[in-house]
């Protein structure tokens, strides 16, 4: 519950501009519509507040705060296109059970997968670290194998429609550049 609040309250200040921005445009046209503010806000940060509790799983995990996991994963999310592929799987159409069931299993999937690719970053915080500068070093210590999944990125970028193969290749790769950014342990 303490992260939960921490995040309800202070979520803008560790997310990205462009998402806060987004956010606070759902939370206008929600108003617009006679949506009271309070409820408003609570709708529009509620996909983003559904990642409290894998954030304090990290944080207790890795030993590391609040604010800096929630830094991390969510603008690690963002800057490896995260939060871009999990719009194209909440997007992609289902006309039967199973088709639900998988598009299901794919957000959790790609869920864990953030948990574990933030998990990741943040063991390279020895000390004092910040957010940005840990993502950022993590990036260049692995640019040639981010430069798969991003060309995997672009492939979904540039088709007209996806299928659920496509996904499942996709999150395949995301495990593979997680399980080879870890190395042996």
């Amino acid at each position: 519950k303490p992260v939960f609040e921490e995040l309800k309250t202070n979520v803008d200040q560790y997310m990205i501009a462009a998402e806060v921005i987004a956010i606070s445009t759902e939370i206008k046209s929600l108003t617009e519509q006679k949506v009271p503010q309070e409820l408003a806000q609570v709708v529009a940060k509620m996909s983003t507040l559904f990642s409290a509790l894998d954030i304090a799983q990290i944080a207790q995990i890795e030993g590391k705060s609040v604010q800096l996991v929630a830094e991390t994963y969510f603008r690690l999310g963002a800057k490896v296109e995260l939060h871009w592929f999990l719009e194209q799987i909440s997007n992609q159409p289902v006309s039967n059970h199973w088709q639900a069931l998988a598009r299901a299993a794919f957000r959790e999937e790609l869920d864990w997968q953030q948990c574990a690719l933030s998990s990741t970053v943040l063991r390279a915080c020895t000390d004092t670290c910040d957010a940005d500068s840990i993502i950022q070093q993590w990036i260049d210590n692995n640019e040639k194998l981010l430069e798969r999944w991003f060309h995997l990125l672009a492939d979904f970028k540039v088709s007209q429609s996806h299928d659920f193969a496509k996904f499942s290749v996709a999150l395949r790769e995301l495990n593979l550049l997680i399980l080879h950014c870890e190395g042996p342990r």
